[in-house]
């Protein structure tokens, strides 16, 4: 048995059902469009960091979604010029999580209530273990919807506290 084989190759799988979930957008792009729903007003740096991106990729990507009506500018704010989703974004941002969703669920189908329990104790302490900084959390939790991942019901969110303190929007 290779456990971390199969863990790479379900990661894959999940992340290749991401792609398929939206396949007019990028992978990239509709990370952009997720973390912009989940933390709008968000400026391309805050972006950029959120997800492990270099900011020049990032403007590039939020150029595309706005000319796609996806995102906007909103007023600026100093030199800063935060990002928003449009209507028809937010539109497209839920559908895409909710498509990322039901085909992770579509993965799990086989498996018996007390199978998902304890999976769910399992992935528990491994993103636990896996998270080293809050910056590392948002990276994460990118594709999250973050609605149904709250406090200690969170791994990673719990562990960035733990090793961060608690989130503060613009520290």
């Amino acid at each position: 048995m290779s456990l971390e084989n199969w863990i790479l190759a379900l990661a894959t799988r999940v992340r290749d059902g991401q792609a398929a979930a939206d396949p007019d957008l990028s992978p990239s792009a509709q990370a952009v469009l997720l973390a912009v729903r989940h933390w709008a007003p968000v400026t391309v740096s805050e972006l950029a960091a959120i997800l492990a991106v270099r900011q020049p990729t990032v403007s590039n990507l939020v150029r595309g979604l706005e000319e796609a009506g996806l995102l906007a500018r909103a007023d600026r704010h100093g030199r800063q010029v935060p990002i928003i989703p449009t209507p028809a974004g937010t539109a497209r941002a839920d559908a895409l999580q909710a498509a990322q969703r039901d085909q992770v669920a579509d993965l799990l189908a086989d498996l018996a209530p007390g199978e998902r329990d304890t999976l769910g104790r399992l992935l528990h302490k491994v993103l636990a273990r896996g998270t080293g900084s809050r910056a590392q959390a948002r990276t994460t939790c990118r594709y999250c919807d973050h609605g149904l991942c709250r406090g200690a019901d969170c791994p990673v969110g719990t562990r960035a506290t733990e090793l961060d303190g608690p989130f503060l929007r613009n520290p």
